[in-house]
Parts: C-alpha cells; sequence; structure tokens
C-alpha cells in the first residue's frame, strides 16, 4: 500500500507551517507518531532572514539558511544562502521519519531535484504511513507529476 498524501498549499508567509503544526497537535494528542520536518522562518525587524529546520519527533533544529553568507554554505538561491549541513541533516530526519510525516515544504530548490528532494524522494517511494507536504501555489502542479510518476512504478 502507497502512502496516503496530503498537501498545504499558499503562498509565502500564507500559514503552511502553522497550519502543519496544529496537524501535528491534533495527532499527537489523539496518540499517533508524527515526525518529518517543519521550517520556522527566521525574522529581523520585520524581514525574513532565513530558516530553521526542526525535527518534529525530536524538536532538534538546524539552521537551513539565511541571508547572509554562510561559512558552510554550498548554494545560494534567490537571497538565501543554504546549509549544506542542514540540507544533509533535513534529508537524514527525512529518511528516518515514521508515522504520519510532514515535509515543510517542496520548494525551488527541491524542484531542482535539491534541498530536502532526496528524502521526500525517499518518502514517496518508500514510506507506508500518511505523508503532509507543503508547497507554494506554483509548485503544485510540480510536485503532483512526480508523485503520479512515482505512484506509476
Amino acid at each position: 500500500m502507497k502512502a496516503a498524501i496530503a498537501l498545504v498549499s499558499g503562498r509565502p508567509n500564507s500559514g503552511k507551517t502553522a497550519c502543519l503544526l496544529a496537524v501535528i497537535a491534533r495527532a499527537s494528542a489523539r496518540g499517533l507518531t508524527c515526525s518529518g520536518l517543519v521550517s520556522h522562518g527566521l525574522w529581523n525587524n520585520g524581514r525574513k532572514t532565513g530558516y530553521m529546520l526542526e525535527a518534529v519527533a525530536t524538536g532538534e533544529r538546524r539552521l537551513l539558511a539565511e541571508s547572509h553568507p554562510l561559512d558552510e554554505a554550498d548554494l545560494t538561491l534567490d537571497r538565501f544562502h543554504f546549509s549544506g549541513a542542514g540540507i544533509a541533516w533535513g534529508n537524514a530526519v527525512l529518511r528516518h521519519s515514521r508515522g504520519i510525516v510532514v515535509v515543510d515544504e517542496f520548494g525551488a530548490l527541491e524542484a531542482e531535484e535539491g534541498g530536502l528532494w532526496p528524502g521526500i524522494d525517499y518518502l514517496l517511494h518508500n514510506h507506508r504511513g500518511s505523508l503532509l507536504i507543503a508547497v507554494r501555489p506554483a509548485l503544485r502542479r510540480e510536485l503532483l507529476a512526480r508523485i503520479a510518476a512515482i505512484r506509476l512504478l
């Protein structure tokens, strides 16, 4: 049996992460196992300055990206510099996730098969539980096409 997949779609800062956190809280209150990743925006003076990944199961956090150059930045997209170590950690968390797995989010890096795509791809091929994936409207069709292609395998 393949995983049940639900998408949470919305523009930047529209509440996708808040929605995911609410689902996690309700599922956990019912005794269900939740894991995966949520991505918290880092803000300074009303401006988003980066992203922090949080492992749902443990609460552990790692820096994903900042608007200023990072010593270990492996790539830059738009105005953000992404941590290769943060990306690797996030993919490892996804590969070891169980139960209801949350992925926040399928973005531009993942559309180019970078970022958290290896972990998402692993889940789409191997996870048998529920997946809840955040995605921006502009990338929803791309993600749905990938899901459909994997399900046809």
